[in-house]
């Protein structure tokens, strides 16, 4: 008879601690992504919309304009400027937060209202192209190809009507394919972005 290899246990370390990105469900809501000053869409309404499409629920969170500006803030920050270091290790984040804090606060936060007007209209924008795209190429009702013979035909019977060949994923990737042929002949940056969005 054959031993079965002893199942060998799986060491942890610093690169394999065995911890997970994800959050458990009831504290999900409690991530940043969720959080009223952050967005303005509700956990319900992401996780609703989540279930209903398939799409990932960080793709579908509606941001403010306030937390858009400290994310490209922090990332600038990070890539352009040198952080200085020093004895202790922590000394890194806090000139980090220090340095990040005083462009936020000195130089970003008196233009704010200003940032803000620009972002709604923005938002105004795109809710009008996104709406045109829907009812001109998303939810367009196709007419139906008649295969008619009249010399076939029975005037009394309804005319057939020709099936497509083409499976559920065909069209949908013609359908995808389609928009972004044509976002990607737009010049206009605000339509190109809404129909790269789409697919």
């Amino acid at each position: 008879m054959q031993m079965q290899p002893m199942p060998t246990q799986e060491k942890y370390s610093a690169w394999n601690p065995g911890l997970s990105a994800n959050l458990p469900r009831e504290l999900k809501s409690l991530e940043t992504i969720f959080q009223a000053p952050n967005v303005y869409t509700s956990y319900d309404e992401v996780e609703e919309i989540a279930n209903l499409t398939g799409l990932k629920s960080e793709h579908l969170v509606g941001f403010t304009s306030w937390r858009l500006v400290m994310h490209e803030l922090i990332v600038r920050v990070g890539a352009n400027i040198h952080i200085p270091e020093a004895e202790h290790e922590e000394d890194l984040g806090i000139n980090f937060r220090r340095i990040t804090n005083d462009i936020l606060y000195q130089h970003i936060a008196p233009l704010y209202d200003s940032i803000e007007a620009k972002f709604q209209n923005l938002s105004v924008s795109v809710k009008l192209e996104v709406d045109r795209l829907l009812a001109e190429e998303v939810m367009v009702e196709k007419k139906s190809t008649l295969a008619i013979k009249k010399w076939l035909w029975p005037w009394e019977k309804k005319p057939t009507q020709k099936r497509s060949l083409l499976s559920g994923e065909e069209i949908q990737f013609k359908a995808i394919n389609q928009l972004k042929t044509v976002g990607l002949a737009h010049t206009d940056p605000l339509v190109k972005a809404v129909y790269k969005s789409s697919y």
